[in-house]
């Protein structure tokens, strides 16, 4: 079942609520999923970076592990930088607010060869600011990102893949 909220790849949701960013949930079909009961979408932000994979053993086997992201927050409106999104996860503004995530659901991207939707639980620092009222996290719209699909050479390599996604 498909919802009809807009988002592009992420999404901001808390209380109040963004009429764009519900029209674009709408517009890409967003799983019901990946939107919380009971919230409405705040706003949307574009990330622009990279997914960082590392090398790890795993059962004998050499494989790409997620490490981290490294992405800039771009107002979805304007495209001015608006704040980073980096490794635990977290999501910072330019204004100190501050987000740690916490999977909640997934979900593959329509595109095969990009990173998954994903639904997850927002924990503020008790700020204000930007992301004050957000509760939730949806990364929806997503491109690239993926691992490389030949493993890692050894141990420990680094792999840099640009991506981008949209949160709201």
């Amino acid at each position: 079942m498909h919802v009809s909220l807009p988002l592009i790849a992420a999404l901001l949701i808390g209380t109040g609520a963004s009429d764009d960013a519900a029209k674009e949930l709408d517009r890409l079909k967003v799983p019901a999923k990946l939107i919380p009961d009971k919230s409405q979408p705040l706003f949307l932000l574009r990330a622009e970076g990279v997914q960082i994979y590392k090398g790890m053993d795993k059962a004998g086997k050499l494989q790409w592990v997620l490490d981290a992201p490294g992405a800039v927050l771009l107002d979805y409106a304007i495209g001015a930088k608006v704040g980073t999104h980096t490794k635990g996860p977290v999501w910072e503004a330019t204004d100190g607010s501050k987000l740690h995530g916490k999977l909640l659901a997934k979900e593959p991207a329509p595109n095969p060869q990009a990173v998954d939707w994903l639904l997850l639980e927002a924990k503020g620092d008790g700020g204000k600011g930007r992301f004050g009222s957000v509760t939730h996290i949806a990364r929806i719209d997503t491109w690239s990102g993926r691992p490389p699909s030949a493993p890692p050479d050894k141990v420990g390599a680094v792999v840099e893949v640009r991506y981008q996604a949209t949160y709201v």
